[in-house]
């Protein structure tokens, strides 16, 4: 069986790193595409803090909300963080 406090420890050194990152990043990387067709880095910032801040009522609401599309939810949730700024995205990653 995991130790969820280890796990739990683990992810948040992870996140801290990940907000290192996205408060080194320029605005031109914070543009470039990503691996992910369509979505750029910071869309895909956008996209982590999205999945830090999820709960299991906000992630079914998302689903019924986008007819059961999970494509459909998760650039919902993007589209609602599009328009914070990097040092946003990785404050609240932090």
């Amino acid at each position: 069986m995991p130790d969820d406090a280890k796990t739990w420890t683990w992810i948040h050194g992870e996140r801290r790193g990940l907000a290192d990152t996205i408060e080194s990043l320029t605005p031109e990387q914070w543009r470039t595409p990503s691996l992910c067709v369509g979505w750029n880095v910071g869309a895909m910032a956008a996209h982590l803090l999205s999945s830090a801040e999820q709960t299991p009522g906000h992630f079914l609401g998302g689903m019924l909300g986008s007819g059961f599309s999970f494509n459909r939810a998760m650039e919902r949730e993007i589209r609602a963080r599009k328009d914070l700024s990097p040092q946003q995205i990785a404050d609240g990653l932090r």
